[in-house]
C-alpha cells in the first residue's frame, strides 16, 4: 500500500472511531502534501469542529449536535476522497505547498501582478450547461469593463490546460474581486465549494473582495459566504427576473463602482494565516491604526449573564443584551449588528414558511455558533 493509500485509510479510521481532532491534524498533513489548495478547506473545517464542540460542553448532546457532527464527518469523508483523488492524478507524488497552501508553481493567471493593471476578477460557477450559460451572460455584462481594459477575468470553467487545481489556486490567490454564480448544481459541486471556501478565506485576510452572485434558486445562506452581501441586491435570483438583462446590467454596474476603489480596501501585503476569530480590517483602516488598537487595552466583560441567555436558547434575548454591553464600543457593536440581522432573517422565515425546515434548523445552528464565538472573545 502506498503511502498516501495508508494516510487516507487512517484518515478514514479516525473519522469512523468519531476521533476527529486525529482526523483533522491527518487530513490537514495529507492535503499539504498531496493537493495544497484544499489546505483551506481542511482548516476551516478544523474551526468549525472547535465550535461544535465548545457549544456540546455547554449544551450537551442534543439531537442538533449529533446531527452537526454527522454532518461535519461526512465533510471529512469527501475532502479525505477528494484529496485522495489528487493524489492518484499525481501518482501519489507530494505536493509542494507554497505559502498557506495557496500558491502553487504554475504560469500567472492574469497579464500582470496583482495590484497593477486591470483589476483581477475570478468568476466561478458550476459546469453544468444552464450555469456555463449564466457565467457567459455575466461575462459579457462586463464586456465594456473588459473593453476599457479596467478589469481582468479569469473564468473557473476555461482555466488553462495542466494541473487545474494548481491554477484555479494561483488565480484565487492573485484576484481582488471573486464573483460566485450560485445555484444547486453549484452548490453540489465539490471543486465550487473548494473555491467558496477559499475565496471566504481569502475575505477574512482581507485580500479579496466576495460577491455572492444569485443565479438559480438555491439555500445559499448556508454556506460560509452566506453573510455577505450579494447580487442583484434585492435577493432575487436571476432566473427569476422577468428580464435577466435587467439583472446583468445591475450587477455589471455595481461590479464596476466596486472595480474604482477596490484597491483602496484591500490588503496587498504578503498573505497570512486564516484569522480564526473571523475579524476584517475595518474599510480605510490603516496599519498605523490597526497597531495603536492593538496596544489598547482589551475591553474585559462578564459573560456570565451571556452564557445564561444563550443556555436559555433565546437568541433575541441575548442580541438585546449584547448590544447594551457593546454601547460605545463600535467593533463589538457592529459584530452584534449583523447577527442581529441573521436572526431576523432567520425569525422571519421561521414564521412564515419561506425556507425549509432543514435550512432554518442549520441557520439557527450556524447563529448560534457565531453567537458563542463572539461571547468567547469578549471573555479575553
Amino acid at each position: 500500500m502506498s503511502t498516501a493509500e495508508q494516510a487516507y485509510q487512517d484518515i478514514v479510521k479516525f473519522i469512523e472511531e468519531n476521533k476527529l481532532e486525529n482526523a483533522l491534524s491527518a487530513l490537514l498533513s495529507y492535503a499539504g502534501q498531496y493537493s495544497p489548495d484544499k489546505v483551506a478547506a481542511v482548516r476551516m473545517r478544523r474551526s468549525d469542529w472547535k465550535a461544535l464542540e465548545e457549544e456540546a460542553l455547554l449544551l450537551g448532546e442534543p439531537a442538533t449536535i449529533r446531527e452537526r457532527r454527522s454532518a461535519l464527518k461526512l465533510q471529512l469523508f469527501r475532502l479525505a476522497d477528494a484529496i485522495r483523488n489528487d493524489a492518484s492524478s499525481q501518482g501519489a507524488a507530494p505536493s509542494s505547498p507554497a505559502s498557506g497552501g495557496l500558491h502553487p508553481t504554475v504560469a500567472p493567471p492574469y497579464s500582470t501582478p496583482r495590484g497593477e493593471g486591470p483589476v483581477k476578477i475570478f468568476l466561478a460557477y458550476a459546469p453544468d450547461p444552464d450555469d456555463r450559460a449564466g457565467g457567459e451572460e455575466l461575462r459579457k455584462s462586463l464586456a465594456l469593463l473588459l473593453h476599457l481594459k479596467r478589469v481582468e477575468v479569469f473564468d473557473q470553467q476555461k482555466s488553462p490546460a495542466g494541473n487545474r487545481q494548481a491554477a484555479l489556486a494561483r488565480a484565487l490567490s492573485e484576484s481582488e474581486i471573486i464573483l460566485l454564480l450560485l445555484s444547486s448544481n453549484f452548490l453540489s459541486g465539490l471543486e465550487c465549494l473548494g473555491v467558496q471556501q477559499d475565496a471566504y478565506e481569502l475575505y477574512l485576510q482581507n485580500r479579496a473582495a466576495v460577491i455572492p452572485v444569485l443565479y438559480n434558486p438555491c439555500e445559499w445562506k448556508e454556506l460560509d459566504i452566506g453573510r455577505l452581501q450579494a447580487l442583484p441586491r434585492n435577493g432575487r435570483f436571476i432566473t427569476q427576473w422577468e428580464n435577466d438583462d435587467e439583472a446583468y446590467a445591475k450587477i455589471s454596474r455595481e461590479i464596476s463602482e466596486l472595480a474604482k476603489g477596490i484597491r483602496e480596501r484591500l490588503d496587498y501585503g504578503p498573505a497570512s494565516a486564516p484569522l480564526g476569530g473571523g475579524g476584517r480590517r475595518e474599510e480605510g483602516a490603516s496599519p498605523k491604526t490597526e497597531e495603536r488598537a492593538e496596544n489598547q487595552p482589551k475591553p474585559a466583560y462578564d459573560t456570565a449573564e451571556l452564557l445564561g441567555l444563550f443556555r436559555k436558547g433565546d437568541p433575541g434575548a441575548l442580541i438585546r443584551k449584547l448590544f447594551t454591553i457593546a454601547s460605545g464600543n463600535t467593533q463589538l457593536f457592529d459584530q452584534v449588528l449583523l447577527l442581529e440581522q441573521r436572526w431576523k432573517e432567520v425569525d422571519e422565515d421561521e414564521k412564515h414558511h419561506t425556507a425549509s425546515v432543514e435550512s432554518i434548523t442549520i441557520r439557527k445552528n450556524q447563529l448560534n455558533q457565531s453567537l458563542l464565538r463572539l461571547i468567547r472573545e469578549m471573555e479575553g
